[in-house]
């Protein structure tokens, strides 16, 4: 075992110890967990306030370190478990799910053994152990169902160590901030995002799943950039003769709840799960909260570049929630290559069908999951708890890298956004598998600029958003072109096995939007080139309701009597953001593409 790579690129960051071959817990957090699974009566941890003595115990054991948590975490947990949680729900967290987890973690040396012993088997030649994914360097982890629920454990525990994580960029991944915040500013939208995850701990230690998940970092190939830059310049964009993919517009809707085979957009931050652990309540956080798998990511990798992406499959979904309230709806647009579809409910989660679904990320994966946002991303991880396993081990994504993360299953319900999100009860996640035993759920987390104002209409701000979307779209074993560097090897080998690949779209939505102050109409056409220049068949566009996009229907039925390639569209977008810079011009792209047409003819 000591000579493992991977186990010693991660071992720092794991709060077990190793001799003779053998992970093992020190001799005292042995005998706390033993007490605990045991139950309050050989514990005596019947309150939030004798847990979180606990937990400083066991830290103590484990020489961390108790002035790296929150100070208000003991205040949190106290705040959930003696007062938010009453009666027979407090009694059987106490009496049945905290001697679950301990069992559970009680188990982690032996599943993290068992894991390295069947992790060079998984896919032949290809390594899928647990370990950094660091920036630049493409791979993929596979991890059981089981051990991420033992990851998530040691989370809610707060056992993982923390000092040495921000020298490797990696999000914060230990739960204190997450509960601190119910005791700092408590809002209603906070504690359903921690009773999501609740939820999945109730579902896990009641049944556990037997799936996998994958979490992979995806780097823009060598081919599409020259040996100086890590990735494509204006003059590859310009050029493009690709035609432009069918376009689907969902109206309102849920991405999560997509019916197509397509990758669903995490909007992440760079750092995967955003403020999914912190107060973050948006898409990327609500996501990493019905998804909580996906939190398992945050573990292990590092922030992302602007040329990388993270894409995760597999990750379940154990929480509902209701959509965003419809502001406009429109006709359907039915032509022979651009499809524009309108649902009158409906998220990216919500999907039925195989489909990549965009992760609005933070560069740290995971963004503000642990802590107080309820965005996108948040919203996702929590409904899939899995995604939070990420957290342990991806660090922040670099520009030319984005983290796709497969098989996460959904376990909660939620209604509202934001400030308004809420727990709403039990979700049964019904995706089948695919062969490596993944639920066929693929999120995909790449991160936007926040807060670009008018410098977004730069061509370098067009450029590194248009190519941070493409390393999350693009497949890269069907794109990359002859013998890749050794670190892609892992990804191009993996996806070779994929043989229906080139039927997987993209289910996005406002990427960059909203509260990170992107421009909707210029947004949606780069994610849609990069969507064509990838090869997707289509995309599947939630507009949240969005009131800049009613008009998209017409563009679109306009763009596509003028046959339009890729290049050609691109060029229209820095002609125009050209004009928006020297203020030219105040319109919309819609309204000045338009009538830019209407000039011409």
């Amino acid at each position: 075992m000591e000579s493992r790579d991977d186990l010693n690129s991660i071992l720092p960051y794991l709060p077990l110890l190793i001799r003779s071959s053998s992970l093992y817990w020190p001799p005292r957090v042995v005998e706390a967990l033993k007490a605990m699974s045991e139950g309050p009566s050989h514990s005596r941890v019947d309150s939030g306030e004798v847990l979180w003595q606990a937990i400083s115990d066991m830290r103590r054991s484990l020489s961390l370190s108790a002035r790296l948590l929150s100070p208000s975490a003991p205040q949190g947990y106290a705040v959930l478990f003696d007062e938010l949680i009453h009666g027979r729900d407090s009694k059987r967290w106490f009496d049945e799910i905290i001697p679950a987890l301990a069992r559970l973690l009680l188990q982690l040396p032996s599943l993290l053994e068992m894991h390295f012993h069947k992790a060079d088997g998984v896919v032949g030649g290809v390594k899928t152990g647990l370990r950094l994914l660091e920036p630049q360097q493409a791979g993929v982890v596979f991890l059981s169902q089981e051990l991420i629920g033992a990851l998530l454990a040691c989370a809610f525990f707060c056992l993982f160590p923390v000092s040495n994580r921000g020298a490797k960029d990696l999000p914060v991944i230990n739960f204190d901030n997450l509960f601190a915040s119910l005791y700092e500013s408590y809002s209603e939208s906070h504690e359903s995002k921690i009773r999501c995850i609740m939820h999945y701990f109730e579902r896990v230690c009641s049944c556990m799943p037997t799936g996998t998940v994958s979490f992979e970092r995806k780097i823009l190939p060598a081919e599409y950039h020259n040996s100086s830059t890590t990735a494509p310049d204006a003059d590859f964009w310009s050029k493009s003769d690709i035609s432009l993919c069918a376009f689907k517009v969902r109206s309102s809707g849920l991405i999560e709840d997509q019916s197509d085979d397509a990758l669903e957009v995490d909007f992440a931050n760079k750092y995967l799960g955003g403020g999914s652990l912190n107060r973050g309540c948006v898409q990327e956080e609500i996501r990493f909260m019905i998804n909580p798998e996906l939190i398992a990511g945050m573990l292990f990798l590092p922030r992302m570049d602007d040329n990388e992406a993270i894409e995760i499959v597999g990750a379940e979904r154990f929480s509902c929630y209701t959509g965003l309230i419809v502001l406009w709806t429109s006709k359907l647009v039915d032509m022979s290559v651009f499809i524009a579809l309108l649902s009158a409910v409906g998220a990216i989660e919500d999907q039925p069908g195989e489909a990549l679904e965009v992760d609005f990320a933070d560069e740290y994966i995971g963004g503000l999951t642990l802590s107080y946002d309820t965005l996108q991303e948040e919203i996702r991880f929590v409904i899939n708890p899995e995604l939070i396993a990420g957290m342990i081990f991806l660090p922040r994504m670099d520009v030319n890298e984005a983290i796709e993360i497969v098989g996460v299953e959904r376990f909660s319900r939620y209604t509202g956004y934001g400030p308004s999100f809420q727990y709403a009860g039990d979700y049964t996640d019904e995706k089948d598998f695919d062969a490596f035993k993944r639920r066929k759920t693929r999120v995909i987390a790449i991160d936007a600029l926040p807060n670009p104002g008018s410098t977004q209409y730069k061509p370098e701000r067009l450029l590194r958003e248009i190519n941070k979307a493409f390393s999350g779209y693009l497949h890269q074993c069907k794109h990359q072109a002859g013998p890749p560097p050794s670190s892609a090897v892992e990804s191009s080998k993996r996806w070779c096995m994929d043989d229906h690949e080139e039927k997987i779209g993209v289910a996005t939505g406002n990427w960059g939007c909203g509260v990170f102050g992107g421009d909707p109409e210029v947004k949606i056409m780069l994610q849609w080139l990069a969507i064509s220049q990838s090869g997707r068949p289509f995309m599947s566009y939630y507009t949240f309701g969005l009131q800049a996009l009613q008009n998209v229907n017409q563009v679109i039925e306009r763009i596509g009597l003028q046959e339009m390639k890729v290049g050609e569209l691109w060029s229209k977008l820095v002609e125009y953001s050209a004009e928006r810079l020297s203020r030219s011009t105040r319109l919309g792209f819609f309204s000045w593409f338009t009538s830019s047409l209407s000039a011409t003819n």
